[in-house]
């Protein structure tokens, strides 16, 4: 399979994971591995017999959910879903988004508040008038206190001051005391006030409303089991949505009826979940994935140092490292490349890609990434000058393997995906991380996170590439990369 097209090689089931598909688990189940393992293909290969289980007992109105954190994974996982499965098998899987779930589902229970999946001006009003009205002479800037609300009350689903005073904020760097945590409470208030006014709500805000809708009614869900992708990403709220989801027997998960997989080294929206406090048990049901059999083991080794000494959980209440990860194969030194124009890049991309198709890639397996949107379009346009086929990765959209041309896409976009060749452009010193989200952290603990979540990006980046990985910097390489890479470029 190492040299099969990436069609085949997005499905493939190694050998030594089926029985984590086919065993017949007596509870929730949690997968866990690094980059390259194999955990999508694990889990859609899960759904897949879990939907001919239906068909097999005849069972009509029976469905597998399949969620994972970002419409962008939902649609490629869609996509290599139906190459991997029979029509009547995919007539039985629901792939979609946790948050386009919870939308649809609470529109259809008639929910008439909004929900705000990104930041917009009526959030930042609500915001700025609850810091300007109650937050005078606090001593806690405004980007702090939105970043308590989401990482310490919304996480935590905390809805009166009693609760807050009683929270433990572990790993928030700025510490507070009674008195100001009333303070900061009536700035909470205000805020939740503003936005009960408008009729707005929080993605957090939705899966707690989703949540009590189905427990005032239980028999409302076709689901026989859930599957969860990307785990690393959601928040405590999230899954306890997904619990509540999952089909019950006296009271608790039904054997077999979820089954979840992810890797906190990939973490890259600073979101955290213990599955025990989510009333998930996963103990004695917990395996973890050792072979990387899609990166070759330079790269692998490579990606690895990006977020050496990083703390991280096992997506419970333990933690995590990457010892005993080993790839099945080797390949050339991922190649670190330092220019001092965007000319002189583009001139080295382009000699990169040349001698990718000396090695036998084939253009459609090559991918540009870029940390944003705006670079990845400067990318796009100077390839297209060039004179190269070039087709970028929408949002929202499965890429289409029939269109010939060099991907190009942003690193976020890239997650779930993989190719051949990775070229990661303009990896540079104030673009990652961005100066900008750097300036805005209030406080020590906070600018640790933004590194943290920037080195993983990079990591996830680094480890779509199969068997070639450029590494691109204009000017100042980004302080990112291992110091070793660094001082050799």
């Amino acid at each position: 399979m190492l040299d099969e097209p990436l069609e085949f090689w997005r499905i493939f089931l190694h050998p030594s994971q089926r029985r984590l598909v086919e065993q017949a688990w007596n509870g929730p189940v949690l997968v866990r591995g690094g980059a390259g393992t194999g955990k999508t293909v694990v889990a859609m290969h899960r759904a897949r017999h879990l939907a001919q289980a239906i068909l097999t007992k005849a069972d009509a109105n029976g469905r597998i959910l399949f969620t994972t954190f970002t419409s962008n994974l939902a649609a490629d996982v869609r996509a290599d879903l139906k190459n991997l499965c029979s029509a009547d098998q995919m007539a039985h899987i629901e792939v979609v988004h946790l948050d386009g779930w919870v939308t649809d589902f609470l529109r259809k229970q008639g929910y008439k508040r909004e929900i705000l999946y990104a930041e917009d001006e009526r959030q930042k009003d609500a915001w700025d008038r609850a810091v300007r009205t109650k937050g005078q002479d606090i001593g806690l800037s405004a980007d702090f206190l939105r970043d308590e609300w989401r990482q310490v009350v919304q996480a935590n689903g905390i809805k009166e001051l009693s609760a807050y005073l009683r929270v433990q904020r572990a790993g928030r760097g700025t510490p507070i005391d009674r008195r100001t945590k009333e303070k900061v409470w009536t700035i909470f208030a205000a805020y939740r006030a503003r936005l009960d006014s408008e009729g707005l709500s929080e993605p957090e805000d939705a899966y707690r409303d989703a949540r009590e809708i189905l427990q005032a009614k239980p028999a409302l869900l076709p689901y026989r089991a859930v599957v969860v992708d990307e785990a690393q990403d959601f928040g405590m709220q999230a899954f306890q949505l997904i619990s509540e989801l999952a089909p019950k027997l006296d009271g608790a998960t039904a054997p077999g009826g979820i089954f979840i997989v992810g890797d906190a080294h990939q973490r890259i929206y600073g979101r955290r979940a213990s599955m025990t406090k989510c009333g998930i048990n996963v103990r004695g049901r917990s395996r973890k994935l050792r072979i990387c059999y899609r990166t070759s083991d330079e790269i692998r080794r490579f990606a690895e140092a990006i977020v050496q000494g990083i703390p991280v959980d096992d997506l419970d209440d333990g933690s995590d490292d990457l010892k005993g990860y080993r790839s099945l194969f080797h390949g050339p030194e991922p190649e670190m490349a330092v220019v001092p124009s965007s000319d002189a890049g583009m001139a080295a991309l382009v000699a990169w890609i040349g001698r990718c198709r000396d090695d036998g890639i084939e253009a459609g397996e090559v991918c540009i990434l870029a940390r944003t949107n705006d670079l990845v379009r400067s990318a796009a346009d100077a390839l297209r000058k060039q004179g190269l086929p070039v087709v970028t990765l929408a949002r929202k959209t499965a890429d289409d393997r029939s269109k010939l041309g060099v991907r190009v896409g942003t690193m976020h976009r890239a997650k779930g995906l993989e190719f051949a060749a990775i070229a990661l452009v303009d990896v540079n010193e104030g673009v990652m991380p961005p100066k900008w989200l750097l300036d805005a952290a209030p406080d020590p603990a906070i600018r640790r996170s933004v590194v943290d979540a920037e080195k993983a990006l990079l990591h996830v980046s680094a480890t779509r590439a199969k068997k070639r990985l450029l590494i691109l910097s204009t000017g100042s390489p980004s302080e990112l990369l291992p110091i070793q890479v660094r001082a050799a470029a």
